[in-house]
């Protein structure tokens, strides 16, 4: 089984902002996945 890779969240008012839009963990997900594809190529 491998090891999944951790994401570290820095608690300032900025990050909780920015997470608070999120309604679940599948929609952070999905954006997450999003930018990955479109950004990280």
């Amino acid at each position: 089984m491998s090891k999944k890779a951790a994401i570290t969240i820095i608690a300032f008012t900025d990050t909780y902002q920015n997470l608070s839009s999120f309604t679940n963990i599948d929609d952070l997900n999905d954006t997450v996945r999003h930018y990955k594809e479109n950004f990280y190529k």
